[in-house]
C-alpha cells in the first residue's frame, strides 16, 4: 500500500492565541516520534504561559508517549525555566482507553 501511513506517525500544528500555544495532535504518540514532539513542544514554554495538547485525534499512545507527556509536565514545572508556564491535555482521542487515564483526564503543571 503505497499511499498508507506510517505505522509510527504523528502530525501536529501549533495554533498561538496570545501568550497560549495550542497543539493539536493526530496519529500515534509512540516511542519513534517522542524525542521530536518533546523537543517542538518543550521549546514553546519559556514563551508561553499555557500549552494546551488537544489529543482528541491520537490513536495510540504507547508507555513512551505517556512519560513524553509527564517529562512535558515537570519541565513546565520545573524552577529552571525563565516564565510561567502549564501544560494541559485538553482531551484523549475516545478510542483511546487506559486503566490511569480517562477521557476527561488531564495532566496541569504551574510553575509557581
Amino acid at each position: 500500500m503505497p499511499n498508507a501511513p506510517a505505522m509510527n506517525s504523528l502530525a501536529f500544528n501549533v495554533e498561538r492565541k496570545g501568550d497560549a500555544a495550542l497543539v493539536h495532535c493526530r496519529g500515534r504518540l509512540v516511542s519513534g516520534v517522542c524525542g521530536p514532539f518533546y523537543d517542538k513542544i518543550h521549546a514553546l514554554i519559556p514563551d508561553n504561559k499555557r500549552i494546551v495538547l488537544d489529543l482528541t485525534d491520537l490513536a495510540f499512545v504507547d508507555s513512551m508517549g505517556l512519560g513524553t507527556l509527564v517529562r512535558l509536565q515537570v519541565s513546565a514545572k520545573s524552577g529552571a525555566l525563565a516564565s510561567s508556564s502549564s501544560i494541559l491535555v485538553n482531551r484523549f482521542a475516545s478510542s483511546w482507553e487506559s486503566p490511569i487515564c480517562s477521557r476527561s483526564s488531564a495532566i496541569c503543571a504551574k510553575k509557581a
